[in-house]
């Protein structure tokens, strides 16, 4: 109610200019509108009645705005504090998901949630605590105002601006062409598939064949925006003809108020008026924006809702335990779906035997993801079925398969505590000794002892510390300690200028030696040469298996890819 106040405190400071002092009370600025003043602010010098009346707008706008400081604080802390309950339920839901849907599924859901719908609610949400009730109670206080100056001054404001809204939204609907929400995208989607296929179209066709086909698809565009154009050509016009004679409509009345002087409406009470209609304009075109943010909103918040009430499909009703890989892990005729039923990997069938060192390979990351989570037990085949030792990989505990299938990415994982907790993680009757004995056959046990706390020393995700391969030699040195059955490894990528020797990739050949089943997604020629198997996907399917130099001879697909990763003169000209 600041806003109106200050309107006031205008018309007043206005009255005090025209009439070279405030001299009577109360100062009359409408029909309706008196303002008392006190008497010892009448006996004062028309300069100390202007200093005071000044001093008393500037205190409104300074109050208004610490509130409004205050006010933004609340608003976007109400809005933040919702949004990140929605994030939390979110990673819950996808955990949850991700044991029956995979986690490339939960991923991409995560990314359309993350990057789109929680922040358009967001959006939604600010726009709705800006403007609820504040500018509803704005758009009340400065139509009271204007009523209280002259009511039918106000209400025919308030009507001609109405009409003039409706007339657009009239205008608007009428002339939008029949499809052109649709035809417009389409037709530039479009133009941009035949730049993408030009240069193949031009090798199968004329370049001035091809060049006809862009022009006629160009003048299609063309033609369905000068429709649209035809129709903002029309509008605009009469809109600002309806508006001009609103506008002149308004002038007109407040004039002949003007020149009688038995109206009771003064210049003062007509800049009071004309305040309190811009204030009550702005505050409509603030719930009018407010509403189309909410339709956003609302369709974000449907979005996110729809997943986090998704049901979680049930597992097994008994989950089996394991003491290990005796004979092995068996795909078979395996088809994988991501969360919108689109096929991930198709008709994979692969057995996986213990003490041997396998790599997955190929062009499709999405399907080497896939298979590799269904392996750790996310995620349930769409058709075929998934085995470790006859038993569906589906129907083992989580926690018994977590002991026996260990994941080592490419940046660790590392989790905030101490190095050596980061290296024991559940495994139980490790030594100092043991810790230093894994650390030496990973290479980083020499810039862990360069640390002040040694194995003692905290750190974290991210810490820079720890680089990149110092995460990935501790996750290696982890799962030497743990001795697993299977360990599924997403390699480091490997720079131009890395020295040969991979002491992770001896390491985790002696743990093959041992027994262990290793399945590496590579990223260096070396341990594609030293892996016993290769298995190449391509379309998410099995495009050729093999060790490296059989593949190498056989399969152009093998010879590219590895062109393309490996090769250290691709680059140059």
């Amino acid at each position: 109610m600041l806003i109106p106040l200050g309107f006031i405190v205008a018309g007043i400071a206005t009255v005090l200019l025209q009439d070279r002092g405030l001299h009577t009370s109360p100062v009359v600025l409408g029909r309706y509108l008196s303002v008392p003043l006190p008497e010892w602010l009448l006996k004062m010098e028309p300069l100390h009645q202007l200093i005071l009346i000044g001093s008393v707008g500037v205190a409104i706008a300074l109050t208004q705005a610490l509130l409004l400081s205050i006010f933004y604080r609340i608003v976007f802390h109400r809005a933040d504090s919702v949004v990140a309950q929605l994030h939390r339920d979110t990673l819950t839901r996808c955990i949850e998901h991700a044991s029956t849907e995979g986690v490339t599924a939960q991923r991409r859901r995560a990314e359309h949630l993350i990057l789109n719908s929680l922040p358009e609610l967001r959006c939604g949400l600010i726009a709705w605590y800006r403007t609820t009730p504040r500018r509803v109670v704005i758009l009340i206080g400065c139509i009271l105002l204007a009523g209280l100056v002259d009511v039918w001054l106000a209400l025919l404001a308030v009507v001609s601006w109405l009409l003039v809204w409706k007339f657009y939204r009239w205008l608007e609907g009428m002339d939008e062409p029949e499809g052109s929400q649709w035809e417009l995208p389409r037709s530039r989607e479009r133009l941009v598939e035949m730049v993408q296929e030009g240069p193949m179209l031009a090798r199968l066709q004329t370049g001035e064949e091809f060049n006809l086909l862009y022009n006629a698809q160009l003048q299609q565009l063309m033609d369905l925006q000068a429709v649209r154009d035809k129709t903002t050509i029309r509008r605009v016009p009469v809109l600002l003809l309806a508006a001009t004679l609103a506008i002149g409509l308004l002038f007109f009345a407040l004039g002949v108020n003007l020149l009688d002087p038995t109206s009771g409406l003064t210049l003062p009470a007509a800049i009071v008026l004309a305040l309190s209609l811009f204030g009550a304009g702005m505050a409509a075109a603030s719930l009018a924006k407010t509403q189309h943010l909410m339709q956003v909103a609302a369709d974000s918040a449907a979005t996110v809702f729809s997943f986090l009430d998704q049901p979680t499909r049930a597992g097994a009703s008994e989950r089996l335990g394991i003491g290990g890989l005796n004979d092995a892990i068996e795909l078979s005729h395996v088809t994988l779906h991501d969360g919108q039923q689109q096929v991930l990997a198709n008709d994979i069938s692969l057995r996986l035997e213990p003490g041997s060192l396998v790599a997955l390979m190929g062009s499709d990351v999405a399907a080497l993801r896939a298979i590799v989570e269904l392996l750790l037990g996310f995620g349930r085949p769409a058709s075929g079925k998934a085995t470790l030792d006859g038993m569906a990989i589906a129907d083992i505990h989580p926690s018994a398969l977590g002991k026996q299938v260990v994941w080592v990415g490419s940046d660790g994982p590392i989790w905030t505590g101490s190095i050596e907790e980061n290296l024991r993680a559940n495994t139980d009757g490790v030594t100092t000794a043991d810790l230093a004995d894994v650390t030496r056959k990973v290479g980083i046990y020499e810039k862990i002892q360069q640390l002040e706390e040694g194995f003692s020393a905290e750190i974290s995700p991210g810490d820079s510390r720890l680089e990149a391969s110092g995460r990935y030699q501790v996750a290696v040195a982890r799962a030497l300690l743990a001795k697993p059955a299977v360990v599924i490894v997403e390699e480091l990528s490997a720079s131009q200028t890395d020295l040969p020797e991979d002491p992770c990739l001896d390491a985790l050949q002696e743990l093959v030696k041992t027994g262990t089943l290793v399945v590496i997604l590579p990223h260096r020629l070396r341990t594609l040469r030293a892996a016993e198997r290769v298995v190449l996907l391509s379309n998410g399917q099995i495009a050729g298996e093999g060790r490296h130099e059989e593949l190498l001879t056989s399969s152009d697909l093998y010879r590219h890819l590895n062109y393309q990763l490996f090769n250290p003169y691709r680059d140059l000209k």
